[in-house]
């Protein structure tokens, strides 16, 4: 099994919004909603964790509602750095996963 972890976490103060970055709409649709497009497209590609920023797990699970996306299969909270949000996707993998799988890190 081929697993992405997706790094959703951030806040984006430089982008100037009340919102983190990656639920910025352009065109209409959040920026996650293109990359869970594009993970959703691709056959090599067997589920999805996403890392999200506390608070927001309502609207990440709205926009897959929305958009249909079927292969997240996991949401858990991201952290006050980088290096912490990995380490709780990661550690919230630790069981779902098997030594053969591959896992793929998506800033």
């Amino acid at each position: 099994m081929t697993t992405v972890l997706l790094l959703a976490g951030g806040v984006g103060e430089r982008m100037g919004y009340n919102i983190p970055k990656q639920f910025i709409k352009i065109r209409n649709k959040p920026i996650i909603a293109y990359t869970l497009d594009i993970l959703e497209k691709n056959d090599s590609i067997d589920a999805v964790e996403i890392v999200c920023k506390q608070g927001f797990e309502d609207l990440l699970q709205q926009i897959i509602k929305e958009y249909g996306f079927k292969k997240v299969k996991w949401i858990c909270h991201g952290g006050p750095t980088f290096s912490l949000s990995v380490y709780n996707g990661l550690k919230n993998l630790r069981t779902a996963l098997n030594p053969e799988d591959l896992l793929m890190i998506h800033m």
